[in-house]
């Protein structure tokens, strides 16, 4: 939860190229988006999703959700507008997945999702691969039909050299770390 809040910045500032071309990077000239008054969209209401929207929040984002779990009392007194699947996916600027790997949930995020997305819309994944389609997402982001991503996880983990995510300018690509840090194993070995 502590570096999801930090993936729409990244995802909406260039990172990876302005990451690779530092030299040619004109300092005056704007990048990416704020996050102040946009939409943030969770699919997943659980703790951390829970959590991700309280840090939103404090960001000023408008957070919208959906979770069949979660009740529209419970997530109203959080701050979050609960929605539909397909409002989520048409209204955010940013959507986020929080859900858990079970059968229900393989290849939930599919090509129908990602084309009700705004055009100026980044995904954000650190949950699990298997939750989203990869290669539809890859063909989104490669036709542009979004703005950008930022993945933690993969169908298939680690990426190999030849994945064409690899190749991709609009995706900020991390290993399976967004939870890992010496202060998060150290809970988890007291536990």
């Amino acid at each position: 939860t502590e570096v999801n809040p930090r993936r729409p910045g990244f995802a909406s500032r260039d990172i990876v190229w302005v990451t690779n071309n530092p030299q040619n990077f004109p300092y005056l000239k704007l990048k990416g988006i704020g996050l102040t008054g946009k939409a943030l969209g969770i699919l997943g209401l659980g703790a951390i999703g829970k959590e991700v929207a309280r840090r939103a929040i404090a960001f000023k984002m408008n957070v919208i959700a959906h979770d069949p779990y979660v009740s529209r009392e419970k997530a109203e007194r959080i701050g979050v507008r609960l929605v539909d699947k397909d409002t989520l996916f048409r209204e955010a600027d940013f959507v986020s997945i929080h859900v858990k790997v079970e059968p229900k949930t393989l290849a939930l995020v599919g090509k129908r999702e990602l084309e009700l997305m705004k055009p100026t819309a980044f995904f954000i994944n650190t949950a699990r691969g298997a939750i989203v389609d990869q290669k539809a997402l890859y063909r989104v982001l490669k036709e542009r039909r979004i703005a950008g991503a930022a993945l933690d996880v993969f169908e298939n983990e680690p990426l190999k050299p030849s994945d064409p995510l690899l190749d991709l300018d609009n995706v900020v690509l991390t290993p399976h770390i967004a939870g890992a840090c010496y202060d998060n194993y150290e809970k988890a070995s007291s536990i």
